[in-house]
């Protein structure tokens, strides 16, 4: 039917549907994808942190989701979020405002944020990790 058709051009351009479903601190949603599966959505806890300005006193205030490629990889990420907070909470308060607020510099702190939660992970899972996704940014 109509469904399938869309699926299918979604599948040959790379798309994926959007999902707007959010999830608690640590708790994990799930989205059906055309050409992947289940992901699996983990949302972080609010992330605050003091920049690294000389000058004056700003922080950072960051929400970060992790996207997996299924449920096991989930389980296993979750079962990491303590050292992967800590090392998250380190690199943002080594940033500037200025490195943060540039469309380059968040995209430099998501691929981060991937090779972090892969460093922890499981070894099993760590091409599982697919992307950080920034739920809420905000430089003061």
């Amino acid at each position: 039917g109509a469904a399938h058709e869309d699926q299918s051009r979604d599948r040959l351009e790379g798309r994926r549907a959007p999902d707007h479903r959010r999830s608690g601190p640590g708790r994990s949603a799930r989205r059906r994808s055309p050409s992947s599966g289940k992901h699996v959505f983990t949302a972080l806890d609010l992330f605050t942190a003091n920049l690294a300005e000389r000058d004056h006193d700003r922080f950072a205030q960051v929400g970060v989701v992790i996207e997996v490629g299924d449920a096991k990889a989930g389980a296993a990420l979750n079962a990491v979020i303590p050292p992967i907070r800590s090392e998250i909470l380190l690199l943002l308060s080594s940033k500037t405002a200025e490195e943060l607020l540039s469309l380059k510099g968040k995209q430099t702190l998501a691929a981060q944020i991937v090779d972090i939660a892969r460093k922890y992970i499981a070894p099993e899972f760590r091409t599982n990790v697919y992307a950080a996704h920034f739920s809420s940014f905000v430089i003061q």
